[in-house]
């Protein structure tokens, strides 16, 4: 139906049900186990995104990401989630509701095979992605060992802008930031 593939040498075949926005796209990413603060300071951060013309590209992850999809969804705004499995393996699956919401005007994305399943030595292949179709990154919360920090450094090698929001610096979840 509306799967369409981009391919790249580098990073190889990227699978996409929906449309990617023709607008500026902002990542927002972070912990899964964000506090409420962090929480949200992300749906802030996508509001703000949304209001400035804004597509809102994340992982589809609980916490920061789920936090930046829902606010881009409930502020009329066109989002992409960069899954890591297939597209039609789409987790977490208590996301299910959420993803469809953001496949109604925005899109689904994988590097993966449609069956693949959501095995942790994915999620990292997948960060590049979530960069690579972003004009800039936020961190929001990230641990010391975060893949928001992978997100990041994918960015800042691909020239993109990168930014952090600060915190405590003896808070674990601001050890990325």
């Amino acid at each position: 139906g509306d799967h369409q593939w981009l391919e790249t040498p580098q990073y190889g075949v990227l699978r996409v049900v929906g449309r990617l926005p023709s607008c500026p796209r902002v990542a927002i990413v972070g912990a899964r186990r964000a506090d409420p603060k962090g929480i949200a300071l992300a749906q802030r951060i996508a509001q703000s995104a949304v209001d400035a013309g804004y597509a809102v590209v994340s992982g589809g992850a609980l916490g920061i990401d789920a936090a930046a999809h829902r606010t881009t969804i409930a502020a009329g705004g066109l989002g992409v989630v960069v899954f890591g499995s297939g597209l039609e393996t789409r987790s977490p699956r208590r996301n299910l509701e959420l993803f469809s919401e953001i496949r109604q005007t925005g899109a689904w994305v994988s590097p993966f095979p449609c069956e693949a399943p959501p095995t942790p030595w994915r999620f990292p292949l997948r960060n590049p992605w979530i960069a690579a179709l972003s004009d800039m990154i936020i961190v929001v919360q990230a641990g010391a060992r975060s893949g928001a920090l992978q997100t990041a450094r994918a960015g800042l090698s691909m020239n993109r802008p990168v930014y952090a929001v600060p915190g405590n610096m003896d808070d674990p979840l601001h050890e990325g930031c």
